[in-house]
C-alpha cells in the first residue's frame, strides 16, 4: 500500500485509490471532499471536519491515511490536482473576449493565487523564516530560471533595509557561495516546483555547511521542502512554463518577509530608507 501510494501525486487520485481502505468515519471526509473541493481548498481543518460531520481527529486520520504529514500539506496537493474551472481559478480566455473581460480573467488568476497562499499560510514556519534571516550572519537568497525575478526583488529590498544578504541566480555562483558559508548563516531558496536540480544541489550544500535553509515552493512533499528548516507555499495552479500566477504568489510571500523584517529593525530600517532617498534625490543626472 505504501508503495503504491508514494507513486500517486495528487491529492484526488490519493482519495479515488485509497477510498475502499477508509473507515466509515473517514469515508465522509472523502465524500465532502470530492463533492466540495473548490470550497475545501479555502477551509480549515475544523471547517471540513463540521461539515462532513466528523470530528476533527477523523480529518487527520483521514489527510494521514493518505501520506500527508499536515493539513497544510493536504491542501496544496488539492488545490493542485484539482481540475482547472471558473470557479477554482477563472474562466477560460477566449479569442472572442474583450480586452476588459481578458483583463478581468487574468485579474482574477492573480486574486486566487494570493488567496490560495493566504489559505495555507504556517504562521509558525514565517516566524522561523524571520528568525533565521534576522539572526543570521549573512543570508543567500537563490533561484534560477522564472523564479529569479523574485529573488532580485527579495534582495533589492532586503539591503535597502540593512539585512546583510547576498543573492546568486548563477548554478556555478550558488555552488561557489555557498560551499564557503557556515552553520551562522542562512539560505532562502526559491523554486516553485521545489524539484529542480540546480536549486536542490544548493540546499544540500547549504544543510552540509549546518546553514538554516529556508524554502519558498509550490510544494510542500517536494525534495526541497523536505530538506528545508522551514517552508513558506506559494500556491498558483498553472500548467505553462512561464508561469505568471506562481511569482504573483511569491512576490506575495517575498513582500511579507520584507515587512517583517523591516519591523523587527524599526529604527535602522527608517534610517537606511533616508539615507538612500538623499542619495537618490541629490544625484545629479538621475
Amino acid at each position: 500500500m505504501m508503495g503504491e501510494m508514494e507513486t500517486i501525486n495528487d491529492a484526488m487520485s490519493r482519495i479515488t485509490a485509497f477510498y475502499e481502505s477508509l473507515s466509515a468515519s473517514e469515508k465522509k471526509v472523502a465524500e465532502f471532499i470530492q463533492g466540495n473541493y473548490t470550497k475545501v481548498i479555502k477551509m480549515s481543518l475544523a471547517d471540513v471536519a463540521l461539515n462532513a460531520g466528523v470530528s476533527d481527529a477523523t480529518v487527520v486520520r483521514f489527510f494521514r491515511v493518505l501520506g500527508y504529514k499536515r493539513w497544510v500539506e493536504f491542501i496544496v496537493s488539492l488545490s493542485r490536482s484539482v481540475p482547472v474551472s471558473s470557479e477554482l481559478i477563472y474562466e477560460a480566455i477566449s479569442v472572442t473576449d474583450t480586452p476588459g473581460i481578458v483583463a478581468e480573467k487574468v485579474l482574477n488568476g492573480a486574486i486566487h493565487a494570493v488567496q490560495a497562499t493566504l489559505e495555507v499560510l504556517d504562521h509558525a514556519s514565517m516566524e522561523k523564516c524571520i528568525d533565521y534571516i534576522n539572526n543570521a550572519k549573512t543570508t543567500l537568497i537563490a533561484a534560477v530560471g522564472n523564479s529569479s525575478p523574485t529573488a532580485e526583488e527579495l534582495y533589492y529590498q532586503l539591503f535597502r533595509i540593512g539585512v546583510n544578504c547576498t543573492l546568486m541566480t548563477d548554478a556555478y555562483l550558488q555552488i561557489m557561495r555557498c560551499s564557503l558559508l557556515t552553520p551562522d548563516d542562512a539560505v532562502l531558496v526559491i523554486s516553485q516546483s521545489g524539484g529542480s536540480q540546480i536549486p536542490l544541489r544548493t540546499a544540500r550544500i547549504a544543510k552540509e555547511k549546518g546553514c538554516k535553509l529556508i524554502a519558498v515552493t509550490g510544494d510542500t512533499a517536494s525534495p526541497l521542502a523536505e530538506l528545508a528548516d522551514c517552508v513558506l507555499v506559494s500556491v498558483a495552479q498553472e500548467s505553462k512554463a512561464e508561469a505568471i500566477n506562481s511569482r504573483i504568489a511569491q512576490y506575495s510571500i517575498i513582500y511579507a518577509i520584507y515587512v517583517n523584517l523591516a519591523l523587527r529593525n524599526l529604527e535602522r530600517s527608517i534610517a537606511n530608507e533616508q539615507i538612500i532617498w538623499d542619495a537618490v534625490t541629490n544625484s545629479e543626472g538621475l
